[in-house]
């Protein structure tokens, strides 16, 4: 991840999106950027690593109190159960 070469990355992120040419260069650059300061990719491993906690969340959702307006696209990755 501290080696990550830019049309690697720019293809993962384009890979993501129902149309890539949505994604403006300026974005990508910025995208690439951040992801390669310093420390960066620690905290995107540690992210990675609490990625089951996030499914244990989902029990928490039904306690929330407030108004929320949650979105979906027809090209979300998400599928309709998990909405």
């Amino acid at each position: 991840m501290r080696l990550r070469q830019f049309l690697i990355m720019k293809s993962v992120f384009n890979g993501g999106v129902a149309d890539p040419e949505r994604i403006p260069p300026e974005l990508l650059k910025e995208m690439y950027l951040v992801g390669n300061r310093k420390g960066h990719y620690r905290a995107f491993l540690n992210l990675l690593r609490n990625a089951e906690s996030w499914e244990t969340a989902t029990k928490a959702y039904s306690n929330i109190r407030i108004p929320v307006l949650l979105l979906w696209g027809d090209h979300d990755w998400s599928r309709p159960d998990e909405r």
